[in-house]
């Protein structure tokens, strides 16, 4: 079975592949003292691998994306033992 998920803004449904999360660092020489004083930018990406209809692999932020079901049930129903 497979984990589906819906993408918020389109409401298409697409499957999901699996997640990744990636951190980037970046410097370059200042405008007034050079490399006395970099410029420096960092950050993070949340991203998750999803499939469409049609195979295609896209990457999507996780953020963006809501699950629908997991092995044909839903989240609600999963989780309900836990909840009682």
């Amino acid at each position: 079975m497979a984990t589906i998920v819906k993408l918020k803004h389109s409401h298409h449904h697409a499957i999901l592949l699996g997640a990744g999360y990636g951190q980037y660092s970046s410097a370059r020489p200042g405008a007034f003292f050079g490399d006395a004083f970099p410029v420096e930018k960092n950050g993070s990406s949340e991203m998750v691998a999803v499939s469409s209809a049609d195979g295609k692999i896209l990457w999507c932020e996780s953020s963006e994306l809501v699950v629908v079901s997991v092995d044909g049930q839903t989240p609600a129903q999963l989780l309900a033992p836990y909840f009682e």
